[in-house]
């Protein structure tokens, strides 16, 4: 089951880096996929959990307009997470003074600048 739920949370991120869907529909196909997002780890990985198990997100090949898509998923995904109710959603470092650890004030006008774009978009 947790290869299968895997596989199909790295194909609505495939959508994502193809423009079919924002990020931020992403993170909420994704929620419903796993039955709600607890935590995510972008990192030197991508690692996303929920309440049962921790799901791997492929980043091995991918370009800058996809890396930098992901970026904005694990960023959403961390405020999906805290939306969730998780005490712990994770950590998500994106370099350039944009860390939910390091650098939290920047992390939280990155966050709240994409919510702001995608939610108009919808």
């Amino acid at each position: 089951m947790k290869d299968e739920q895997s596989e199909r949370v790295n194909q609505i991120l495939a959508r994502v880096y193809e423009g079919e869907i924002n990020p931020l529909q992403g993170v909420n196909e994704v929620d419903r996929e796993i039955g709600g997002i607890t935590g995510i780890d972008h990192r030197v990985g991508t690692n996303m959990r929920n309440h049962r198990s921790k799901i791997s997100l492929q980043r091995r090949g991918l370009g800058k307009p996809e890396t930098e898509k992901l970026e904005e998923f694990a960023t959403l995904a961390y405020w999906k997470a805290q939306k969730n109710g998780s005490c712990f959603p994770g950590e998500v470092h994106l370099g350039k003074g944009i860390s939910s650890k390091h650098y939290k004030t920047s992390f939280l006008n990155f966050q709240n600048n994409l919510l702001s774009n995608y939610l108009q978009a919808c």
